[in-house]
């Protein structure tokens, strides 16, 4: 079977917590079934969101606030639960086209620790998970790589890029947690991430990439770039909720939070982590082709 080929059940359903392999699954991992939260429970208040400096925001009252934050609670565990979903089927994939014992035998470390993290957080849950992969285009990117990608492409795309934004992400989430438990959950995966994208870098460093490849690393890099400007899931969050902000509206909330500044670090973030594996002439290709406007 060609790598390209091999299947991606990210969006495989889940069992119930009753059935008999979901309680395995439990004991195996030494994970309880626990809710590690009180009822309605705010995990990342206003400030992590930049809203404390919008002044629509401020200006609605209590009770919308309270839904706001609750809903971007939800989606901000939901893309991490999902991540971690991810990461299961792309550590299942990346055995099967492993080249070395070792390889493979990280790759099946790598897919454990992905079950663990994805189990951790699913004990914050409020509420079932978001049941869908659309509420973020940063998973439709990862979906897409995961599907058509060859061996080094993703690598690169997944365990360098990816992960090393990982890694500055889920150090926000953790460092602005109200939920003790959740905090030192995040701390935890953390841990592993790190190792993670580790492998990845060594992984690409020993790697000469041929033209295919190189174009294919252009081509899935771009998607996760686009994908992470057009993550405006907190003005959508917004709307929703308010009953939608008018065209000035909603440039003023850009401004208020300061909108290109964080896009801007983003940006810049990438650029290291490609960097970082010594492809200084992508940063160049992808600045070319105006992937970072």
């Amino acid at each position: 079977m060609n790598f390209e080929h091999i299947p991606n059940s990210m969006l495989a359903p889940n069992l119930a917590s009753t059935d008999p392999l979901s309680l395995i699954m439990h004991k195996s991992a030494e994970i309880k079934q626990e809710k590690l939260f009180h009822t309605d429970e705010i995990y990342w208040n206003a400030e992590h969101y930049k809203l404390d400096h919008s002044h629509y925001f401020k200006a609605l009252p209590p009770s919308i606030q309270q839904d706001i934050l609750k809903s971007l609670n939800h989606k901000s565990l939901s893309l991490s639960y999902y991540i971690e979903k991810f990461g299961l089927n792309y550590g299942a994939k990346m055995v099967l086209g492993a080249e070395s014992t070792e390889e493979k035998s990280l790759y099946a470390l790598f897919s454990s620790d992905e079950v663990k993290h994805r189990m951790s957080l699913e004990r914050f849950l409020q509420s079932d998970v978001i049941p869908n992969i659309d509420f973020h285009p940063m998973l439709r990117a990862l979906d897409l790589c995961l599907n058509e990608g060859g061996k080094s492409s993703i690598i690169f795309t997944i365990q360098v890029v990816l992960e090393g934004f990982g890694l500055f992400h889920y150090g926000n989430l953790k460092e602005s947690c109200q939920n003790e438990h959740l905090k030192n959950t995040f701390a935890a995966i953390l841990k592993d991430e790190v190792l993670h994208h580790g492998m990845g870098v060594t992984l690409m460093q020993r790697m000469a990439l041929d033209k295919e490849t190189k174009k294919q690393v252009v081509e899935f890099t771009s998607v996760f770039v686009r994908a992470l400007i057009q993550a405006e899931w907190v003005l959508h969050t917004l709307k929703e909720h308010s009953g939608g902000l008018t065209q000035e509206q909603e440039k003023k909330f850009k401004q208020d939070i300061n909108w290109p500044q964080q896009i801007h670090l983003r940006i810049e973030k990438i650029k290291t982590l490609i960097a970082k594996v010594g492809f200084q002439g992508l940063v160049q290709e992808l600045e070319e082709k105006n992937i970072f406007k």
